[in-house]
């Protein structure tokens, strides 16, 4: 594995893009203090993965960023790239890594210009020596660090030479995923023990969203047919009623008509009852002036008589007394004809007199007879008509109150319209009230679905957990197998450590003079 370029821009001291090639197999760095020569191992570290500013001898990983200079402004980014050729965990042949940072903190991760997640580019060197932290870089003061460093800090170094440290590496990650995957079982359980109080719950709300949906079906089935019923039975009677007012209707016509006939009637016999009056009034005047005349010929003729009787007793004392006057006699006698005959006028005329009064008093009481007769149908007229009137008033009361329960009739049907409607109202509120428990079942089911997925998606995650620990332990066997075979490497590291022959040999012997001496 060989660096073959380091290009870097805005990176501490490197404020302009900078690109160093490393074409032969030992390249050498040399300048005077402050040239930057330490920012160029700082710039290697920070693109092999360090996240420590500390470690690259910052305090915040911003401070890294160049702040340029009097004539130059601050950069808002830092930018690393490396290229190296031959990495044995890389199937290419060579690797570009970029990494960049912001001063607002973000951070990106190139891979051959892909973006990628640090890790990726971690671990394309575990196992290799090359790392932020791995021994192929030793700066100033990491040598004063191997020398004093911690039993476990110096078998950290052993581990990654002796190629075990991806092992332990790889084991931690994988009980780091299997501590995840307990931990999610766990939760998972504690899900699917809350899934299983909710799917109580819930199902117990079916259950009673089923009875409520049957009995609200039910319940409105019976009030439909009641309702039905209901507008059925005041059909009928309206019907009935209506067929009941078209009669009286019809009925309150022909009394209508009757009235009227009886009206002309009873006027014709007004005028006819009036006619009567008049020709009876005429009569009895015609009646009372013959009676008049009659009673004056009555009295002329008892006046005759008493003359007459008179003339007899003087023609007696005549007579008496005389004896002898035959010529007044005669006068008398003739006189006495001429009033005898007078008298038979009298008498005579009195006769016809009486025979028209007879007369008159028969065609009077023919009169009085039509006019009875008269009076009597004027007075059944009457009475028909006050009956005809009291059957219409009766009719048109009844008509009334048919009206009346017609629209009795009217108002409880619009009333049981009303029902009807609000019924139906309350019947797509059922309905949304059964879509929106229905909606719940499903998204009941949709969730215990889901659950039963992700069960099932953490039981297969479990199981590849436990292939994968298998496989570990099977690698971890492996490893140990590999242990064996390097003890003797293991060994030889150990000896290397303590005679320092992995130094440098001007630093070995400065080292072993110093440890001499001491």
């Amino acid at each position: 594995m060989k660096i073959k370029s380091l290009e870097i821009s805005g990176f501490k001291s490197f404020y302009d893009k900078t690109r160093i090639h490393f074409d032969h197999e030992l390249n050498a760095i040399v300048g005077p203090n402050g040239c930057g020569k330490s920012n160029i191992i700082d710039a290697i570290r920070w693109i092999l993965g360090e996240q420590n500013p500390r470690q690259l001898r910052a305090n915040v990983m911003k401070e890294i960023i160049s702040n340029g200079s009097e004539f130059l402004k601050p950069l808002g980014m830092a930018e690393v790239s490396l290229v190296m050729e031959k990495v044995p965990t890389y199937d290419f042949e060579q690797v570009e890594i970029k990494r960049r940072v912001f001063r607002s903190g973000e951070n990106e991760y190139y891979l051959n210009g892909v973006q990628c997640r640090l890790k990726d580019i971690t671990d394309i060197f575990i196992d290799t020596g090359s790392g932020a932290r791995a021994f192929s870089i030793i700066g100033q003061g990491r040598v004063d660090q191997l020398i004093t460093a911690k039993p476990e800090d110096k078998r950290t170094v052993i581990e990654e030479v002796a190629g075990i440290r991806k092992y332990k590496l790889r084991r931690r990650e994988t009980e780091t995923r299997i501590k995840a995957t307990r931990e999610n079982l766990s939760r998972v359980k504690d899900m699917t023990n809350e899934v299983k109080r909710q799917m109580e719950t819930l199902s117990l709300q079916a259950k009673q969203a089923a009875e409520f949906r049957e009995l609200s079906e039910e319940a409105r089935k019976l009030e439909y047919r009641i309702l039905r019923a209901k507008t059925r039975k005041l059909e009928t009677r309206r019907q009935k009623v209506l067929a009941e007012k078209a009669t009286l209707d019809r009925h309150v016509s022909e009394a209508e008509a009757e009235i009227i006939q009886a009206a002309g009637v009873q006027k014709a016999l007004g005028q006819r009852a009036h006619e009567s009056e008049e020709a009876l009034r005429q009569l009895e005047e015609a009646i009372f002036r013959t009676r008049t005349e009659l009673n004056q010929k009555i009295s002329s003729q008892e006046l005759i008589k008493t003359e007459i009787s008179n003339i007899d007793r003087f023609i007696e004392k005549i007579e008496s007394e005389t004896g002898l006057m035959t010529n007044e006699r005669v006068s008398l006698l003739s006189q006495i004809d001429a009033k005898k005959a007078a008298l038979e006028e009298v008498g005579e005329a009195l006769r016809t007199g009486r025979e028209g009064i007879a007369k008159s008093e028969e065609k009077l009481a023919g009169v009085k007879a039509g006019f009875a007769e008269i009076r009597t149908e004027h007075r059944e007229i009457r009475d028909s008509l006050f009956k005809t009137l009291d059957e219409y008033s009766s009719l048109k009361g009844a008509a009334l109150g048919y009206e009346k329960e017609l629209k009795e009739l009217y108002s409880k049907k619009e009333s049981i319209d009303r029902e009807i409607a609000e019924a139906g109202e309350e019947k797509e509120h059922m309905l949304l009230e059964i879509s929106r428990m229905e909606q719940i079942l499903a998204d009941y089911e949709a969730r215990k679905a889901g659950i039963r997925e992700k069960k099932e998606e953490l039981t297969a995650a479990m199981a590849s957990a436990r292939e994968e620990r298998a496989r570990h332990a099977a690698e971890n066997e492996s490893a140990r197998e590999e242990l064996k075979e390097n003890a003797s490497r293991l060994n030889a590291l150990n000896q290397i450590e303590i005679n320092y022959e992995w130094l440098p040999e001007g630093i070995r012997d400065f080292i072993l003079e110093n440890k001499g001496n001491g």
